[in-house]
C-alpha cells in the first residue's frame, strides 16, 4: 500500500488548528502572567512533563504496535491499555513527586505547594490521555485520532478566557485550567474506550508486552530528554523573565513542526505495518517537507519580528531574538523527527535513540562553553539539532543505495506528484 497522504493530510490539517490554538492560547497565558510567571509556569511543568514522557515512552509505542497488528484481537490490547494506564497512572506521578521533592532536598530548587499537587492531579489524567488514543492510532483511525488529539485545545482556550474574564493571574490558576483540559478529554476517551469489544486480557499476554516494550525504554527516555533539555536548562540557569521569553521563542519555532509531526505520525504506522519500504514515495515526502519547511522558516522570521511583540506583549519583545537562533534548529528537528519515527515504526529503536543521544550530549558540551543566557541557549539548542539530523542523515545515505541530492534537493515533479497522489486518494475515497 502507498503511503497514505489523505492520512498526513488530515494529521496536517489537526496539526495547524492545533498550533493556532497553541499560539492563541501561549499569548493568552503571556499577557496573564507576564515574563516572569510565564517563566514560573516553564518551571512547574517541566518536570511532570518528563517523568510522564518518560514512563509513557516505555508503553506508547509498544501499545500502538499492538493495535496495528492485532485487530481481530482489540479486546486484548484494550486489556493491555487498562493494566498500562493503572500502573503509570500511580507510578509516575508519585516518580514525579519524589523528583520535586529531591531537587528541594538537594537545593537545585525550591517547588512550591501547588507543584507537588498538579503533579498528582495531572499525571494519571495525562498517562490516560496518551494511552487511551493508541487504538485510533494503531489502526489508522485518523479521523477519529485527530479530534481527540485536538479536544483539550480549544477547552484550554475556554479555561484561560475565563481566567481573563475574572482576572486570575497568577500561576496556579493556569496549571488547574491545564488539569480541567485533560479531565475533558478523560471522560471521553474513557467513553470510546469502554465500547465493545471490553477490554479483557489473556493470560501471560502481559509478559511479551513489556519484553517488546524494554527495547522502546531508552528510546523514549532519549526522545523525552531532548524534548525538554532546553527547558531543564532553562529550568536551571535562567532567571524568570529570560525563561518566559524562552518558552514564548519555543512557542513560535515550535510552529514549523506541523508537517514533519503530520508525516511522522503516520510513519510509525507505515514502519509498523510494512507498508512503505524505502522507496521513492519516501524520498519524495522528505524532499516536499525539506522546501515545505525551508520556505515556512523564510516566512517566519520577519512574521515571528513583528508579530511576537503585538501577540505576546511588548514586555515579550526580547523573545525575538532567540526565536531566530531556534527557527534553523526546529527545521533540522522536524527533519529529524520524520526519519525517527520510521526506524522506531521498523522495530529498530537503536538508531533513534543514538541520534537523540549525539544531541543531548552536544546541547551539553555547547551550554559548558558558551554564555548561559536566552540567545546562548537557542543557539546550543540549533547546533544540538543540527548534529541529530546529520547522524540520521549519515545512516539512511550508509543503509541505501540514495543520494544525497535524493534526499534534499527538491524537483520540478514533486509538487504535481503529490498533488497527483492527493487526487487519487479523494477518487478512490469517493468510488
Amino acid at each position: 500500500m502507498a503511503f497514505s497522504f489523505r492520512a498526513v493530510a488530515s494529521t496536517g490539517l489537526t496539526n495547524i488548528a492545533i498550533v493556532a490554538l497553541t499560539v492563541f492560547n501561549g499569548a493568552l497565558q503571556a499577557r496573564l502572567l507576564g515574563p516572569e510567571g510565564r517563566g514560573q509556569l516553564m518551571s512547574a511543568m517541566v518536570y511532570p512533563t518528563l517523568v510522564v514522557g518518560i514512563g509513557v515512552g516505555l508503553t506508547e509505542p509498544t501499545l500502538v504496535r499492538a493495535a496495528s497488528r492485532r485487530g481481530d484481537a482489540l479486546g486484548n490490547v484494550k486489556g493491555l491499555i487498562a493494566v498500562a494506564t493503572g500502573l503509570m497512572g500511580v507510578v509516575l506521578p508519585l516518580a514525579t513527586t519524589g523528583v520535586l521533592w529531591g531537587l528541594d532536598r538537594f537545593g537545585l530548587r525550591t517547588a512550591s505547594q501547588y507543584e507537588y499537587i498538579y503533579a498528582l492531579a495531572w499525571g494519571p489524567l495525562a498517562v490516560m490521555g496518551r494511552h487511551f488514543v493508541t487504538i485510533e492510532w494503531g489502526q489508522e483511525q485518523w479521523t477519529a485520532y485527530n479530534l481527540l488529539r485536538a479536544l483539550m485545545y480549544p477547552c484550554m482556550t475556554a479555561g484561560l478566557v475565563g481566567l481573563w474574564w475574572y482576572e486570575v493571574r497568577h500561576v496556579t490558576g493556569v496549571l488547574w485550567v491545564h488539569v480541567g483540559t485533560h479531565v475533558v478529554l478523560a471522560v471521553v476517551v474513557l467513553h470510546r474506550f469502554f465500547r465493545p469489544p471490553r477490554p479483557h486480557l489473556e493470560a501471560l499476554e502481559i509478559a511479551p508486552f513489556f519484553r517488546e516494550g524494554r527495547s522502546y525504554l531508552l528510546a523514549g527516555l532519549t526522545a523525552t530528554l531532548l524534548l525538554l533539555a532546553d527547558q531543564l536548562a532553562a529550568t536551571m540557569w535562567l532567571q524568570d523573565a529570560e525563561r518566559g521569553n524562552y518558552a514564548v521563542a519555543l512557542r513560535v519555532a515550535g510552529m514549523i513542526s506541523i508537517a514533519s509531526a503530520s508525516v511522522g505520525t503516520v510513519a510509525f504506522v507505515d514502519g509498523s505495518t510494512e507498508k512503505l519500504k524505502r522507496d521513492e514515495a519516501f524520498y519524495l515526502r522528505h524532499r516536499v517537507l525539506v522546501l515545505v519547511l525551508f520556505v515556512g522558516v523564510l516566512g517566519l522570521l520577519p512574521v515571528s519580528w513583528v508579530g511576537i511583540p503585538l501577540v505576546f506583549g511588548e514586555e515579550f519583545a526580547p523573545a525575538r531574538e532567540a526565536t531566530f537562533m531556534l527557527l534553523p534548529g526546529a527545521l533540522l528537528q522536524a527533519l529529524s523527527l520524520i526519519l525517527e519515527k520510521r526506524v522506531e515504526g521498523e522495530g529498530r529503536p537503536r538508531l533513534a535513540t543514538t541520534a537523540r543521544l549525539l544531541a543531548i550530549l552536544v546541547l551539553g558540551l555547547t551550554l559548558a562553553i558558551i554564555s548561559r543566557s536566552l540567545t546562548g541557549l537557542a543557539l546550543a539548542f540549533s547546533i544540538a539539532q543540527g548534529v541529530r539530523y546529520f547522524w540520521l542523515l549519515l545512516t539512511e545515505l550508509r543503509s541505501t543505495d540514495a543520494s544525497l541530492s535524493l534526499l534534499l534537493l527538491p524537483r520540478r515533479s514533486d509538487l504535481a506528484l503529490v498533488w497527483a497522489r492527493v487526487r487519487n486518494a479523494r477518487m478512490a475515497k469517493r468510488g
